[in-house]
């Protein structure tokens, strides 16, 4: 019996034109107010794959893009108006989650203690 997966139904390939950023550059800048984002943007669609920029080699495929890419305005800020709420609201939600933890060197004590016990 074959147990291999079948093939991955190709992406379509983003429009020349479209600017997309790296989506931890835009986190960090639209979030915390990190450097700037840099700007990728489509300038070429070359056997299946895509370039960025002006080159003229296919740098990526439209997976790869979708995994790690994402899209923004040319200025680098987000197309969808609720990114930065959203991002923020997670953000403070995971600093209240780790305020509410007991310090790290009370919580190492703890499994010392624990592990020394007879």
């Amino acid at each position: 019996m074959n147990d291999s997966k079948p093939a991955r139904r190709p992406k379509p390939l983003p429009e020349i034109g479209t600017t997309y950023a790296e989506r931890g550059d835009l986190w960090r800048h639209h979030i915390l107010g990190a450097r700037p984002v840099h700007v990728w943007t489509v300038t070429s669609h070359i056997g299946g794959r895509v370039a960025f920029n002006g080159h003229t080699e296919p740098t990526f495929s439209a997976y790869w893009i979708g995994k790690h890419l994402m899209r923004c305005e040319p200025d680098g800020s987000p197309t969808d108006p609720t990114y930065v709420e959203r991002e923020r609201a997670r953000l403070q939600d995971v600093e209240r989650q780790h305020a509410a933890l007991p310090p790290l060197d009370q919580v190492i004590n703890e499994l010392i203690a624990e592990k020394l016990r007879p």
